[in-house]
């Protein structure tokens, strides 16, 4: 495959889960989290991050979101844990402006927006630095190397603008509807 030939030294196993769809694809979807020590979802699309990030966070397990902006103009990483701020913590933060948002390109009329689309257009290298800084994450998330720990939630890169890469760390929004007073 591919992503063997692309990749020689790990080993790749490919699933066909409709994430959000019946009970026996949720069912393969947990019994996948749950044996995996960190979960990676890179799809763009914010509906299949909540799934995800729902069932991550019932599993006990860290969950990494990497998405790209229109036109690869910038792209954003977040971590989540089992406890702290969720995806959609981060989402109320970018509307508050209390975390930055990345910068988009302009919409096209003939070319869709999102990085899950199959006709999305943007340079290879963009998307290359994105996935480094979502693996560099990664690994610190786990602390199983000899990285330094995580010590923010989010990384937001803009690949033409300044400042190109800013990060912090994410609270629990007041507005978010998955965590109660």
């Amino acid at each position: 495959s591919l992503c063997d030939a692309l990749n020689p030294f790990g080993a790749h196993i490919g699933h066909r889960i409709f994430v959000g769809g019946d009970a026996e694809h949720g069912a393969a979807l947990d019994k996948l989290i749950a044996n995996a020590d960190l979960v990676i979802e890179t799809t763009g699309a914010q509906h299949v991050s909540r799934v995800v990030q729902r069932r991550c966070r019932a599993a006990g397990r860290t969950l990494v979101v990497a998405a790209l902006t229109a036109g690869n103009y910038g792209g954003e990483v977040l971590v989540t844990g089992p406890n702290g701020a969720c995806f959609d913590c981060f989402v109320a933060a970018q509307r508050d402006g209390l975390v930055p948002s990345p910068q988009v390109g302009p919409r096209s009329s003939s070319t869709p927006v999102g990085c899950r689309h199959p006709a999305f257009t943007g340079a290879g290298f963009d998307a290359a630095q994105i996935a480094t800084e979502a693996t560099r994450a990664a690994v610190r998330a786990l602390g199983m190397s000899g990285y330094p720990p995580l010590d923010h939630d989010w990384i937001v890169m803009n690949f033409r603008a300044k400042p190109r890469l800013l990060d912090g760390p994410l609270g629990i929004h007041p507005d978010c509807p998955n965590h109660f007073a």
